[in-house]
């Protein structure tokens, strides 16, 4: 093997340990979101479903009695209160996000194993190294455009810092 070649093959082996880098910040990026808003879903859930017991108790307690008017207004605002929560969950789409960036999380991380197994291979050997580092590169803009967005709060807590060359996204460039 040439001089030449030598080159190619360590630029070939700096991008695949740029695009590992990119491709972990996602991973853990996108399962840290779905996670996260799976909690958030669950902070407007578990008091609608509270909420709505309540107010269905209350209800069949006071069937064939003539119930006081402060527990009909009491249960009223609570039948109002879990209204507006399960509107609330349902308009900000926690349950979906969470979904979508696990999704994504998932392929990040199938990318990203592809690209440690080339890592552990010795790159000269492989026939067809080309087509797969353009294989990976067109799997990971198909996956990009159709993930969710993370939040730069993410990023950087993944990252460990607010450094704006740590995007995974320029890591494919």
């Amino acid at each position: 093997m040439s001089n030449n070649d030598d080159s190619v093959i360590a630029k070939k082996q700096q991008l695949l340990e740029k695009w590992l880098t990119g491709l972990r910040i996602l991973q853990k990026g996108n399962f840290l979101a779905s996670t996260h808003y799976g909690k958030c879903g669950k902070m407007f859930g578990i008091p609608v479903v509270i909420m709505t017991s309540i107010v269905s108790s209350t209800i069949f307690a006071t069937l064939g009695n003539n119930p006081n008017q402060n527990i009909q207004i009491a249960a009223g605002l609570v039948s109002i209160g879990a209204t507006v929560l399960s509107s609330l969950q349902t308009f900000l789409g926690y349950a979906d996000r969470a979904s979508s960036h696990k999704e994504a999380a998932v392929g990040y991380g199938e990318l990203r194993t592809e690209v440690q197994v080339l890592l552990a291979s010795s790159l000269p050997e492989i026939d067809d190294l080309d087509a797969r580092i353009d294989s990976i590169r067109t799997r990971w803009s198909a996956l990009d455009k159709a993930s969710p967005t993370l939040p730069a709060w993410i990023i950087k807590n993944v990252t460990k810092s607010g450094d704006p060359g740590n995007d995974p996204h320029k890591a494919r460039m």
